[in-house]
């Protein structure tokens, strides 16, 4: 299940965590019927997960204007990213040949950009790859990302993908 809501803009980095970490919680009280929010320990490689729920998966994301989490019976990824301005050599650096293509054909590249960062970072946090990992995965990224199945929504002025992917 998927869940997002709009947070006020100028909150600090702590704030939005607390605030995605506040919708994690009413996500699970829905879906679960749990009050509290459970202990979040984490992998070696940095993927977080409830310490007494080892059947749930959960991952959460927020941007500057809203936060989003996911909960499943399997492993999950997800990522929010404000649209922003488009850099020709960040996307040369990270992108595969076929999505380099894909992106030059696009009429608005800053969201052809995001919508294809969001989907690389959301299989990162799905495949238990803690973010800062992603320059040495660089080569890791191009060479599986055309293999995944993927999901968008598109809001005013964020993309949420959503990588659904069946091992």
């Amino acid at each position: 299940m998927i869940y997002w809501r709009t947070m006020e803009e100028g909150l600090k980095k702590a704030e939005q965590t607390a605030f995605a970490r506040t919708l994690l919680l009413d996500a699970l009280r829905k879906e679960y019927g749990i009050t509290r929010l459970p202990e979040i320990a984490r992998t070696p490689h940095g993927k977080p997960y409830f310490l007494n729920y080892p059947e749930l998966y959960f991952n959460y994301s927020h941007s500057k204007h809203a936060a989003a989490c996911v909960l499943s019976k399997q492993a999950v990824g997800i990522d929010l990213e404000q649209i922003r301005n488009y850099s020709e050599k960040t996307a040369q650096r990270f992108c595969s040949q076929g999505e380099w293509v894909w992106l030059q054909r696009q009429p608005d590249l800053n969201k052809a950009w995001i919508q294809i960062w969001t989907m690389k970072e959301a299989w990162l946090k799905y495949r238990y790859v803690w973010i800062f990992e992603t320059w040495i995965l660089q080569r890791h990224w191009k060479m599986h990302l055309h293999r995944r199945r993927s999901l968008c929504w598109n809001m005013d002025r964020l993309i949420l993908p959503v990588s659904i992917l069946i091992s």
